[in-house]
């Protein structure tokens, strides 16, 4: 169930219910404010799956992010996200890795901060440049994606980009010492 209102600048709702075995309930806002949007949001798991209840029963999420159009070519976007299932350390990690939760896309990964941002710039009417940075505020990895998008018409568009990871691999054993550091570039 999800109630939303709008009143002028703002967005509030809240929403709450069960979702594949969970019990969730959480709050989200926006607000333009001088042509600046200024997001955030807060929700509570409680799981209902065997394995986590013995891992982390229960969880807090939230994150909180501003966009902004710079110009009529050129905007940004910056967000943090808390992410309470999550681990604080790498070494933590493969417990969070190896959940369901995890591989059916429940978090956005295992550390417990992370930031990203995107830029993005209309260089051409038919061409875009754009990038996405990720970084894990636990372990310090990032991920960088920047990529061009050249429109050849209104069905298909051509694609050229790049995926740079920065952090520490894992040790010879394989435990994770980053969250992007072992995955190459």
């Amino acid at each position: 169930v999800m109630v939303h209102v709008n009143a002028g600048p703002a967005d509030v709702g809240v929403l709450g219910g069960r979702f594949d075995h969970d019990a969730m309930a959480g709050a989200f806002t926006s607000v333009s404010v001088a042509g600046t949007v200024l997001r955030g949001e807060l929700s509570r798991t409680s799981s209902g799956d065997a394995l986590d209840k013995v891992r982390r029963p229960s969880f807090w999420r939230a994150g909180v992010g501003v966009d902004r159009q710079l110009t009529g070519t050129l905007s940004l976007a910056a967000e943090l996200a808390y992410n309470g299932f999550g681990e604080w350390h790498a070494q933590d990690y493969p417990a969070v890795l190896a959940s369901a939760r995890l591989q059916r896309g429940g978090v956005p990964g295992p550390g417990r901060l992370a930031a990203g941002g995107t830029a993005t710039w209309h260089f051409h009417p038919l061409g875009t440049l754009s990038t996405l940075v990720l970084m894990n505020l636990n372990d310090g990895s990032v991920a960088a994606m920047p990529m061009v998008t050249w429109s050849l018409n209104s069905r298909f568009d051509l694609l050229s980009g790049a995926q740079v990871f920065i952090g520490h691999a894992p040790t010879l054993f394989g435990v994770p010492r980053s969250e992007y550091g072992g995955l190459g570039s």
